[in-house]
């Protein structure tokens, strides 16, 4: 199987979309399972282009291909890969943001990976269901699931995703108010990524911790952070998330009264913004000109400068909305 790995792996990155792509690799990988006699490649075929029919909008073709994939592999007693099949269907519903049909699939996913005694899918499927519940508000729910997720990565060595439900994990203990839990959660996100060498995600997580602090008032551990996930970002060339720190920062300085510095990062930050696209497209950004606005007129008694800064936020904000 080793061999076709490359074009399996490109069908799934297509999948759920740009499924008509997707389907084009179906219809190579069947015509090369069908010409080796490669049945469990034929299989595993057959499951992703279920998937790519259900993505294009015919359900009636894409669940009777997926039934068809999920049969060979039950009759095999192959249960393990029939449910990584009904986990992945799920979650392509998730990405596709039709979440009631990927809350089905993935209960289902979740049934069919604890009888089939796999802790690598049963913590997939339960994190899936996590994002589904959160991202129509179902909290609660959401937290039980996440922390099964969590729970059952500790029965996987090097648990692919463990960074992603620590994190979804943090935001959700943060909407329930669960601060100290939330902390927790961003910075055990935070140190697995350093670990595994996940600078963006390690640097999302400072984002939110910092953010967390800043909501709690604890300006100077927040400012530490913002400075640290600045320096790490410039060190490696990710220019847009030291936009987005320096930004932050910005604003952190400008409320602790930190005039002569907020006004180096912010005008630093102004400048990154200014010559790069992808700054421009960042409402975060934006908030650098009001923060440095409130610098100008609060620190320094500048009413002049800090219309000129408000304007520019005003202007940014119409450029970005219209």
């Amino acid at each position: 199987m080793a061999e076709f790995t490359p074009l399996v792996e490109r069908i799934e990155r297509l999948l759920p979309k740009h499924p008509s792509e997707a389907l084009e690799g179906c219809r190579e990988l069947r015509g090369i399972a069908l010409e080796k006699r490669k049945y469990d490649l034929f299989a595993w075929e057959e499951g992703l282009r279920g998937r790519g029919y259900l993505a294009v909008k015919d359900e009636r073709l894409g669940r009777q291909t997926v039934a068809g994939a999920l049969q060979w592999y039950r009759q095999r007693n192959l249960l393990v890969r029939s449910s990584q099949l009904i986990n992945a269907v799920g979650a392509d519903y998730y990405q596709l943001r039709e979440y009631s049909k990927a809350r089905t699939w993935l209960a289902a996913a979740v049934q069919s990976a604890a009888d089939a005694g796999s802790p690598e899918v049963l913590y997939k499927a339960l994190f899936n269901l996590g994002r589904t519940d959160q991202q129509e508000g179902f909290l609660p729910s959401a937290h039980a699931y996440l922390e099964h997720a969590l729970r059952i990565t500790d029965q996987v060595p090097a648990a692919p995703g463990r960074i992603q439900i620590c994190f979804t994990l943090g935001e959700v203990s943060w909407k329930l108010g669960s601060l100290r839990e939330a902390e927790s959660m961003f910075r055990a996100a935070g140190q697995l990524a350093g670990e595994q060498q996940e600078w963006k995600a390690a640097l999302q997580a400072a984002g939110s911790l910092a953010e967390l602090l800043c909501r709690q008032r604890r300006w100077e551990e927040a400012k530490a952070l913002y400075e640290q996930s600045a320096a790490a970002a410039r060190s490696r060339g990710m220019e847009q998330q030291l936009l987005l720190s320096l930004s932050s920062l910005t604003r952190v300085l400008a409320t602790l009264g930190a005039g002569e510095a907020a006004l180096k990062t912010g005008l630093e930050a102004v400048r990154m913004a200014e010559s790069s696209k992808a700054g421009r497209r960042h409402p975060e950004v934006f908030e650098v000109y009001k923060y440095l606005a409130l610098a100008s007129r609060k620190l320094y008694n500048d009413q002049e400068g800090a219309y000129r800064w408000y304007v520019k936020y005003r202007n940014a904000l119409d450029e970005y909305h219209g």
